[in-house]
């Protein structure tokens, strides 16, 4: 029995608050083993338990064994987080921790990198790799994996510090956003600036030279062969980019904008972390090669008045029963195809994100699979719908204008 007491939750950590699984998904079967010990700890369940309670050995999992090559020193990182984790059933500062640990964790997983974050002491570059190869295969959509412990022992030794307090796990999360999405143009598309400056300057050049303003800023950035919904690791750092380009376009035209103005103009949510890194991103030299390909891709599309669509599409719920038989049979036959595809309509029309149209809270798995169900004729059919409907949106809307002023009392001069 003594032996067996260090496999539950309260026999390895009596002071802990057993409430969900911790900075990850629980092990659906088996989970991870000591090697040493051989007790299937339930300990293990949760994914920042990455050593044995009883010896400290490294934990093994059956289906994904850990890489033979060095890894990072775990031992003091691990053994603070467990005092935490011990205390987290009375202290509200542990708890607290805990939840920002999970969080990091999460996102950091998105934005690993062979070279970012630096290595940890003992960490090999084979051992990086393998973490990384993992992550970008357990990361595809639709692919659920529990993380076996070399994956958490990393993650969880690269954000413990972090965790300490809100304003560094504020930073890091930043540091996480960016790194999501790490791309840069091709230097025959876009010039390589000596410093933020001069790259700022010909953004604004570029600017007016095309006569772009504020209305022609989609509410994220997408580019030419993105899916419909942005991946999540780069859903922040993009949005921001769309933020900063129309402070960019108001700041050519000498106006300025404000955050609230620019929630007002987008009718979309902007969240403290996309607000602080528009604001920030517009240091660095790089940010404004980003910008000047999102403002190709956008003169490549016309330049749409994608402010007017916005404000046409935002209360169009469905889409008429006749359209829907016209698409392809797997999307036709969709459940609730009507609201899928007017917000397929709005995605497709104002070049942006979910929030702000029809249906916000709609999951991006349905919308990409609505899109994966449709043929290029059927998208070319609700294309052609919703230009037509903005057509017939805009007469509708210039018949109005004499009523309109009729109804005030204006006078008519033939």
């Amino acid at each position: 029995m003594d032996e067996l007491r260090p496999a539950t939750l309260r026999g390895a950590y009596p002071g802990m608050a057993p409430e969900r699984a911790r900075t990850g998904r629980r092990y659906a079967g088996q989970p991870a083993t000591c090697p040493q010990c051989q007790i299937a700890t339930v300990a293990a369940r949760l994914n920042i338990v990455v050593l044995c309670p009883n010896c400290g050995c490294f934990l093994h999992d059956a289906y994904f064994p850990h890489p033979s090559h060095p890894g990072p020193d775990i031992e003091a990182v691990h053994r603070e987080m467990l005092a935490t984790l011990c205390s987290a059933g009375e202290s509200q500062r542990a708890r607290d921790r805990l939840t920002r640990l999970e969080s990091l964790m999460a996102g950091l997983e998105h934005a690993l990198w062979t070279n970012w974050p630096p290595l940890l002491p003992g960490e090999s570059t084979l051992w990086r790799g393998a973490v990384v190869d993992f992550l970008r295969w357990g990361l595809q959509p639709g692919r659920v994996v529990a993380r076996p412990p070399y994956i958490s022992a990393t993650t969880l030794a690269l954000t413990w510090a972090a965790s300490a307090t809100q304003a560094a796990a504020r930073d890091l999360a930043d540091q996480i956003a960016i790194m999501g999405d790490p791309w840069l143009p091709a230097r025959d598309l876009v010039p390589r600036w000596p410093d933020a400056h001069t790259g700022c300057e010909a953004v604004l050049s570029l600017i007016l030279d095309h006569g772009i303003h504020v209305g022609h800023i989609p509410t994220t950035m997408r580019r030419n062969h993105d899916p419909l919904v942005l991946p999540e690791a780069a859903r922040t750092i993009r949005t921001a980019e769309a933020v900063a380009l129309t402070t960019l376009v108001a700041q050519a035209r000498n106006s300025d904008l404000s955050i609230r103005d620019i929630h007002t103009l987008h009718a979309a949510t902007i969240n403290p972390q996309v607000a602080r890194l528009a604001e920030h991103i517009t240091e660095d030299v790089d940010t404004y090669r980003r910008l000047a390909a999102h403002l190709a891709f956008l003169l490549d599309e016309g330049l749409p008045p994608l402010a007017e669509r916005r404000e046409a599409l935002r209360n169009v719920k469905m889409t008429p029963h006749g359209v829907i038989e016209e698409l392809p049979a797997a999307a036709a036959h969709t459940p609730d195809a009507g609201r899928l595809a007017a917000a397929w309509v709005w995605l497709d029309a104002t070049l942006g994100r979910p929030a702000g149209g029809p249906h916000a809270q709609m999951a991006p798995r349905l919308l990409l699979a609505f899109d994966h169900d449709m043929n290029p004729e059927g998208r070319l059919l609700l294309r052609d719908w919703w230009q037509h409907h903005l057509q017939l949106s805009a007469t509708v809307a210039v018949d109005a204008l004499p009523r309109l002023g009729r109804a005030h009392g204006e006078r008519r001069v033939s």
